[in-house]
């Protein structure tokens, strides 16, 4: 009598098949669960189903306005058919006068109508409709900060410029101090031969420190209004810094004294820079008023001076006055007890905004300005 041989699969092709399987879900779930997958695609198009069932109501609503006014359209009779089809508006829903064109805020999207029964959607504006010199409500982390528009698409695009679209606080926020009683200078970094321990030293070491951080410091001061609940601001920097490089520094150079006794020399100092320029010519060249302040009062631009070699310090801008800068000292290269300084003037905050941030409400006019949502 035979004995029948036993069939079986090896371990081998046990394996094999689990990793086909494997392999045959991850395909499958990548289908319905990917980024561009099944389930998103049925999402997709049930939001397309609704936006075109609203379209299809405004449509009607429209053309049962003509049969109701007998060829003629009136806001009385659009906003009773649009409640026929939407029930009862809230205020604001419909605006327009009474002959039109008229603007409808549904549910899904805006619609322009117009006196002859043309419906268009109104797409909504973003930051990138914004032009030089409008009105912005920033709500920083600070609160509501009037601001104007400092660099649009159209300078961008004309002067082949990736900054951006920028606003600018219309006002002072705040009070900065830079020199030798700025609290972030530290004289531990000053680069300096035969450096010396007593105070006063220590107090003009303090003063060069400032001065050679100075745009890092008024930039990380702008820092501290961006409001990160919004999301609506790329960065912040202050006025006078490099539009789309803001903490960009001059190099630091050797500055030699032919006074052997001063203790000051072959120290490390930033150069006078050119950074305020762009900033300066586009805040004049908007209006005149978008270089003032109210009240008015001096405020920093992130930009050095070097004066007839041997004086440090910053450029200021008076907030009375928009035709020209000044500029003052925090240190010079001298060797008696008063060659550094304590200044403080104002800060004001330039923002870069995020692409594709919505505006939500206003015409960007001083006394209706737009607000971002």
């Amino acid at each position: 009598m035979k004995k029948l041989k036993e069939k079986g699969i090896t371990l081998v092709a046990l394996v094999v098949t689990i990793i086909l399987l494997l392999i045959l879900a991850g395909v499958t779930l990548t289908i319905a669960l990917g980024e561009n997958g099944l389930f998103k695609m049925a999402s997709q198009s049930v939001e397309v189903s609704k936006d075109v069932a609203e379209e299809e109501k405004v449509k009607l609503a429209v053309s049962a306005a003509f049969l109701d006014g007998t060829g003629t359209l009136t806001k009385a009779n659009v906003q009773k058919a649009l409640e026929n089809e939407f029930g009862t508006l809230e205020e604001g829903q419909l605006e327009g006068g009474d002959a039109g064109p008229w603007t409808f805020k549904g549910d899904r999207k805006t619609y322009t109508i117009g006196n002859g029964g043309d419906i268009q959607e109104l797409k909504p504006k973003t930051v990138a409709d914004l032009k030089a010199g409008d009105w912005v409500i920033y709500e920083s982390s600070q609160g509501s900060m009037p601001c104007r528009v400092l660099y649009d698409t159209e300078y961008n695009t004309t002067n082949k410029t990736d900054y951006g679209i920028q606003i600018i606080s219309s006002n002072i926020v705040s009070d900065v101090t830079l020199g030798e009683t700025d609290p972030y200078a530290n004289p531990d970094r000053v680069e300096l031969d035969n450096k010396r321990t007593e105070s006063w030293y220590q107090d003009r070491y303090r003063g060069i420190d400032s001065y050679n951080n100075a745009i890092q410091t008024l930039n990380k001061e702008a820092s501290k209004y961006i409001n990160s609940n919004t999301n609506f601001v790329a960065e912040a920097r202050c006025v006078g810094s490099v539009p789309n490089d803001p903490n960009s520094e001059s190099e630091l150079t050797t500055h030699s004294s032919t006074d052997e006794d001063c203790q000051f020399k072959n120290g490390k100092y930033r150069k006078g820079d050119n950074n305020y320029e762009t900033d300066w010519e586009q805040m004049n060249n908007i209006s005149d008023s978008l270089a003032t302040v109210d009240p008015a009062k001096k405020y920093w631009m992130a930009s050095r001076v070097e004066h007839d070699g041997d004086e440090y310090g910053l450029y200021v801008a008076d907030g009375f006055c928009s035709d020209e800068l000044y500029y003052e000292d925090l240190f010079h290269m001298q060797c008696d007890l008063e060659n550094a300084y304590s200044k403080t003037f104002g800060l004001r905050p330039v923002f870069k905004l995020k692409d594709g941030v919505k505006l939500v409400d206003g015409d960007g006019s001083m006394n209706n300005p737009y607000k971002m949502g």
